[in-house]
């Protein structure tokens, strides 16, 4: 249909959430870091499981946000420099590592010896782990060893789809969150404000379609959008 929108930038990457009250289909998780803020009361790792593309991640990123933006308030201002480099995953000092791909042994020794450095830019240093399931083995009590024995001022996220993996030793030194698979229901009126936003031709009919075969993930609702 008639479209208007900038096709050199992917839907799921231009809306992708820079703020907790921007995340949708996630009432538990974004209840429990907005108390843990306001009280003062952040745990030094977390693990955040379950369905592939429904903010993991991008929370992970937010959290780091929150306590690093260089402007004052609850929310992420989003246009600091520590704000943009969080945001766009090229921050010295909120480090994301996929462990499908680098998390090996020597990969995550490395990193810990990286994090006994103090943040310069950053007030604490964030560890993001992707696909942290990934790790077993020797890498595994690596990666145990370094949440039991952190650094001051750092602190480490565990995004995984398969929270059963980690040994009960590691969920031990964690506080995990599960992430539901978002509602048919929040997913269509999210594909509604984003058709209005980007003066999309679709109409309801197409936009329950494209909300059904989503598979409760945001990421693959926008990427169907974008089609």
């Amino acid at each position: 249909g008639r479209t208007k929108m900038n096709v050199n930038l992917p839907l799921a990457l231009k809306y992708r959430p820079k703020k907790l009250s921007q995340v949708i289909g996630q009432p538990v998780v974004v209840k429990a870091f907005t108390n843990a803020f306001k009280m003062n009361n952040l745990h030094h790792a977390y693990i955040l499981s379950v369905h592939a593309g429904c903010g993991k991640t991008t929370v992970g990123r937010i959290v780091a946000a929150m306590e690093n933006c260089l402007k004052d308030g609850f929310d992420p201002c989003g246009k600091c420099e520590n704000c943009k480099e969080i945001f766009t995953g090229t921050s010295y000092e909120v480090i994301e590592q996929d462990a499908g791909s680098k998390g090996n042994v020597d990969d995550i020794r490395a990193l810990h010896q990286s994090l006994y450095t103090c943040p310069v830019e950053c007030k604490t240093k964030y560890v993001i782990i992707d696909e942290a399931h990934s790790l077993s083995g020797k890498a595994a009590e690596a990666a145990l060893k370094m949440i039991e024995e952190p650094p001051p001022m750092v602190r480490f996220i565990l995004c995984t789809t398969e929270p059963q993996a980690f040994k009960d030793t590691i969920h031990g030194r964690c506080i995990m969150w599960g992430f539901n698979k978002v509602s048919r229901n929040d997913l269509f009126k999210h594909l509604q404000n984003i058709s209005k936003s980007e003066d999309l031709d679709c109409d309801d009919q197409t936009l329950q379609i494209i909300a059904r075969y989503s598979k409760g993930s945001v990421r693959n609702s926008l990427q169907h959008l974008q089609k």
